[in-house]
């Protein structure tokens, strides 16, 4: 994965640190490295993809689970009869 991220980085600097970092410090820096000369860019995309471990996704909370039924929320009795 990590050749993957190193040919991106050649054609286009900031993609590379994006598939390593995502949208983080690390990728604005190499962005503006980037505005101010590719070969800069490339260096630093390089170096981030060499020298830092991929970014793990942040833990999210679990979603509701839609398909859950009312008895198993425990609201199935709290509703009133139609009888």
């Amino acid at each position: 994965m990590d050749l993957i991220r190193i040919i991106a980085a050649i054609f286009l600097p900031p993609l590379g640190v994006f598939l390593q970092e995502g949208l983080r410090k690390q990728f604005w820096i190499n962005v503006v490295l980037t505005l101010f000369g590719y070969i800069p860019g490339i260096i630093h995309a390089v170096y981030v993809i060499l020298k830092h471990e991929p970014h793990a996704p942040t833990p999210t909370s679990r979603a509701p689970d839609l398909y859950q039924s009312t008895r198993d929320r425990g609201d199935f009795h709290d509703r009133p009869s139609h009888a």
